[in-house]
Parts: structure tokens; sequence; C-alpha cells
């Protein structure tokens, strides 16, 4: 691939703006009521910002939220205490 060239792959993959990840969210199977800037904060989930202060915008990356949410709805394994 050439250097000057964008990676259309990589910019399908892009989520900019809370709006488009809330809506790529819940094509995921989240709730409506789903808020991306408090998925950021509290839990954890892979987004991110563009910039700093008043001015930045959320970016995600649907490979990593779709990863990020295969995680958390799998079974997680149970402790068995021996004692």
């Amino acid at each position: 691939m050439d250097a000057t060239q964008p990676d259309n792959e990589a910019l399908d993959d892009l989520l900019v703006g809370a709006h488009k990840i809330k809506k790529f969210l819940k094509s995921l199977g989240m709730p409506e009521s789903t808020d991306p800037y408090y998925l950021k904060n509290k839990k954890k989930w892979p987004i991110g910002k563009s910039g700093d202060g008043q001015s930045a915008t959320l970016i995600a990356s649907k490979r990593r939220l779709v990863r990020y949410a295969q995680k958390m709805a799998a079974p997680q394994p149970q402790k068995i205490d021996a004692t």
C-alpha cells in the first residue's frame, strides 16, 4: 500500500462522535439509554477522546468495541473453594 493513501479498512473501523458510537452500540444490542460518555468514564470501555477540553470528540474502533462487548458477555469461570 502507498504510504500517502489512507487505509480504507481503518477508516471504516473508526467511529467519531458520541452519536455514532451510541448507534453502533445499539446495533450490538445495547439499550437505547446507553451513554457513551458514561461507558468511557466509569466502565472502562475502549472509547477515547480526540482532543482536550470542551471541544474534544469521542472516538472508538468498531473492532475494539465488539471485542470488549464479547469479553463482557462471555461466561466468567467460577472459582471453587476447596475448603
